[in-house]
């Protein structure tokens, strides 16, 4: 999108204060009542577009910190640009956002950023659900809804705060799709941005995925692409964490663990 434009507004981001995915039915949702580890009518979750609006991807997770993370894949050629975004975002008690100037744009004018310094964008929460609306400018009446995704077995959003970086997690999704985010202030050789894939998991939490599993990667080495071909690499989830056990360039093992979000 740009802003929300015809095509309308298009998982994890945090920094290491971090205070405190992924499409899910959403019959099933409004099945499930109250979901785990989710606080009614609290903005602070992984939110996934409800299918109606044609979008290939498309999720935002909202931290207790004030951050945000936007993600978004769009392969149509004229349409928008594929990455994450990850700014800082406050409410007003009806909902009107401010939106701070993003500290990593990898999607152009998609996400958030012709909002910037504006009024004109509201969100609100009702149980599991999360409307965004324009309410000014050239785009008001314009809306998206979404569906508050479960944080479940191999499902939800992690991060951790056992790296340098300032942002490095994972949204899992329903169906086989992880989205991997990751930045850094100082990268070095390392690639700032989005990687997502289709993946399976085997008996042994055996994480694999192809080349053609693929469906973006603008981080180049950084995140899970080094693995593609191999068996190095592990994944288990627990109810409120996630663990990677992984070997690289034949070294030693290794694990990370990851904090699961509501």
């Amino acid at each position: 999108m740009v802003g929300i434009n015809a095509r309308m507004l298009t998982v994890l981001t945090l920094t290491a204060t971090l205070l405190g995915g992924c499409r899910q039915d959403e019959s099933e949702v409004e099945d499930s009542g109250d979901l785990p580890n989710a606080e009614a009518d609290s903005y602070y979750s992984t939110w996934v577009v409800n299918d109606e609006h044609g979008y290939e991807l498309l999720f935002f997770v909202f931290f207790e910190d004030g951050t945000y993370l936007h993600a978004e894949i769009d392969n149509d050629e004229n349409g928008e640009p594929s990455g994450m975004e990850w700014g800082r975002i406050s409410f007003d008690s009806e909902g009107v956002a401010d939106v701070e100037a993003a500290t990593f744009d990898g999607n152009g004018q998609a996400g958030l950023t012709d909002f910037v310094g504006t009024t004109d964008l509201k969100f609100t929460v009702a149980s599991n659900t999360l409307t965004l609306e324009v309410v000014g400018g050239e785009e008001a009446g314009d809306r998206l809804s979404f569906t508050r995704l479960e944080s479940v077995g191999a499902q939800g959003s992690f991060f951790t705060t056992e790296t340098e970086n300032e942002l490095l997690a994972f949204t899992f999704l329903p169906g086989g799709t992880y989205c991997h985010f990751e930045y850094d202030a100082q990268p070095g050789e390392e690639v700032n941005g989005m990687e997502c894939s289709d993946y399976t998991l085997d008996a042994d939490n055996v994480l694999s995925h192809s080349t053609d599993d693929v469906l973006v990667d603008n981080n180049g080495d950084t995140g899970l692409t080094d693995f593609i071909g191999t068996t190095d690499l592990k994944i288990t989830f627990s109810e409120e964490a996630m663990t990677a056990e992984f070997t690289e360039d034949g070294g030693a093992p290794e694990s990370m663990s990851f904090e699961r979000l509501p």
